[in-house]
């Protein structure tokens, strides 16, 4: 049967449904709209407005004031000059990415600045020399450098383990996955550490990503060229515009100048607390001694600043405001340029005239006792030619050494090999002679592996007992054979051999010996140091003899033979090495300063009789500052 009464009500309900409909259909075109509005027609401000969302501040450095004489002569002033510097700016899925694109970018920018002959930094406080690691502190400032490392605010906060890592063992902290993951790269040591130096460096900035980390300072225009060339392929790297120091006329006025280098932790704190501001942060550079550090806060300037916007990652978008650097104040010394010239150069004269008079033409010592009359051999003005680098010893293996630099080079390593000989016949021998009835030669050796690194390194000996009978015989008595002392080192666990044996832990007493001798033998025989001593013995055999020594000068270029009378007369054999020497000292062609010969050094000091004011203030010899 048909219900009339329920017409009524399906009509309202489908008029509800139509109202719904129509606003569904209102709202989600409003939806479309905005969406649209905001992708499409906004999209790209949308954006902008999200990204710039982060606003840094950093500091722009300022040029530091230049030093003037008395007369406005410059002994100090900046120049303008590039550096290479890397931004941690990249975007990684993974932390281990990260370290890996790190490294292999730093390695690359290395290679790439160093072919182009230039350095990159290196203050990270270890260095590889003679094929290994070294530190190049010590004391505190070592133990300063390894809380550093290993994060510790204090020194007081080392653990033991910390304390005494050795610098291989930093190494292989730092390279290993806890820290930079340097090692999972197929990199040499020397590569190892020149990318932890660029790490580290970047990891003092670590909490302003936006803050570059130099590599490398003064850099040639081959090197901007090339950095600039493979900048795509560089993530991070660019070219900076820097200023450095220039010395004019630098060994007359070194000591008194003195010199600027990076701020230590130590250096910031002073400086900020004496201006009751931070002003001085990373990176900054400073005076270090001299002028430079004593009127350092005159000097330095007030840094600008940029007001800059960063995404999340750290990298640059938009710089929004720049306020210019305010340059350091000039500083005009009392100092008289010319005066303290020819004060340095009265002085030198007046100590090579000294030093010819006590050279004689003999192979040692000679003296009736008293100080005064102790005479210098000039057996040892040519070992000073190699102990203090005039000869560079390093040039005789070099691809383009002169015949006689590589006559020489062969020579010594016929010695280096006899006396490697010598020490294992002596080192193993059981009825080894006691120190004081060694020859001169051996004693030499001898002591210098217990007193250098090739033994004792960095923490590889224990603190031996002073107190000890064997200590005693040993070092003030010299009645005992080295094999005799090392052997006992060993059982009081003054040596650590775990370095020395670390291959093989379980050896008995006579095998950890072997193993020492073996480990003696291969350390010395890298060791440059020990290869100058044997430069010493080769002259007094005359494996090497005067003139030649003489004739090296000339084929490293430290004299010119072009028109050098000398040069000629010991070419021909008309003129003993003996007078070469004394005529070039004579001329001041090879100085005091160069020989380090006692006497070689003095000091000098002039004032105005009038105001007492200091017109020159020399100390000699000077250095390149």
């Amino acid at each position: 049967m048909y219900n009339s009464t329920n017409k009524p009500s399906t009509n309202v309900e489908n008029s509800k449904l139509i109202i719904l409909a129509i606003v569904i259909l209102f709202l989600g075109s409003l939806l479309i709209y905005r969406i649209f509005n905001l992708q499409i027609v906004n999209g790209a401000k949308a954006l902008e407005d999200f990204t710039l969302k982060i606003q840094k501040e950093r500091s722009i450095p300022s040029t530091r004031g230049n030093i003037y004489d008395k007369n406005g002569e410059l002994l100090a002033y900046s120049e303008l000059s590039y550096s290479v510097a890397i931004e941690d700016n990249g975007t990684y899925e993974t932390t281990k990415e990260k370290q890996h694109s790190l490294n292999d970018t730093i390695y690359r920018l290395v290679h790439l600045i160093e072919k182009n002959g230039d350095q990159v930094i290196n203050d990270f406080g270890i260095i590889y020399e003679d094929g290994a690691y070294k530190f190049t502190n010590e004391g505190t400032r070592l133990l300063r450098f390894k809380a550093d490392v290993f994060g510790r605010l204090k020194i007081t906060e080392l653990e033991t383990e910390e304390e005494l890592a050795t610098a291989d063992d930093i190494m292989d902290y730092m390279c290993g996955e806890e820290r930079y993951r340097i090692d999972e790269g197929n990199y040499s040591d020397e590569d190892r550490l020149k990318i932890l130096n660029v790490r580290y460096a970047i990891s003092s900035n670590s909490f302003k990503r936006y803050v570059k980390t130099t590599v490398a300072s003064n850099v040639s225009d081959r090197t901007v060229a090339a950095v600039m060339e493979n900048s795509g392929d560089l993530q991070g790297v660019s070219i900076e515009e820097e200023s450095i120091r220039v010395y004019p006329d630098a060994k007359y006025f070194s000591s008194l100048i003195g010199w600027i280098g990076k701020a230590s932790a130590d250096e910031i704190e002073s400086f900020n607390e004496e201006l009751g501001e931070e002003k001085y942060e990373l990176n900054d550079i400073v005076g270090k001694s001299g002028i430079e550090q004593y009127m350092e806060l005159d000097l330095q300037g007030t840094k600008g600043s940029q007001i800059i916007d960063v995404d999340s990652v750290g990298k640059i978008l938009n710089v929004e405001s720049i306020v210019e650097p305010i340059p350091g104040n000039d500083i005009y010394l009392s100092i008289d340029k010319n005066l303290q010239i020819a004060c340095y150069d009265i002085l030198e004269q007046k100590l090579a005239g000294i030093l010819l008079e006590k050279i004689t033409n003999t192979k040692t010592y000679t003296s009736t006792g008293r100080a005064k009359d102790i005479m210098i051999p000039i057996y040892d003005v040519y070992y000073s030619c190699f102990d203090n680098q005039i000869i560079d010893i390093d040039q005789f293996t070099d691809a383009d050494a002169s015949e006689l630099e590589r006559s020489i080079y062969e020579r010594f390593e016929v010695k280096l090999a006899s006396v490697i000989v010598k020490l294992r016949n002596e080192l193993s021998n059981p009825q080894a002679k006691a120190y004081k009835d060694l020859s001169l030669e051996l004693k030499n050796y001898m002591s210098y592996i217990v007193s250098s690194s090739c033994l004792m390194g960095e923490n590889d000996v224990l603190e031996p007992d002073a107190s000890d009978p064997m200590y005693t015989a040993w070092h003030t008595d010299e009645s005992i054979s080295l094999k005799t002392y090392l052997e006992y080192a060993i059982s009081m666990n003054w040596i650590n051999v775990s370095k020395i044996a670390a291959d093989t832990p379980y050896l008995d007493s006579q095998e950890i010996y072997n193993a020492l001798i073996d480990y003696i033998a291969a350390e010395l025989s890298d060791d440059s140091k020990f290869g100058e001593m044997l430069y010493r013995f080769m002259l007094q055999e005359d494996s090497i003899t005067g003139r030649e020594t003489a004739l090296l000068l000339y084929d490293q270029g430290v004299l010119d033979a072009t028109d050098d009378e000398e040069y000629a007369r010991l070419s021909s054999g008309s003129m003993s090495a003996y007078e070469f020497f004394v005529t070039k000292i004579r001329k001041l062609e090879i100085t005091p300063g160069m020989l380090a010969l006692e006497p070689c050094s003095g000091g000098m000091v002039v004032t105005d009789p009038v105001t007492g004011s200091v017109l020159a203030c020399v100390s000699y010899p000077g250095f390149d500052n």
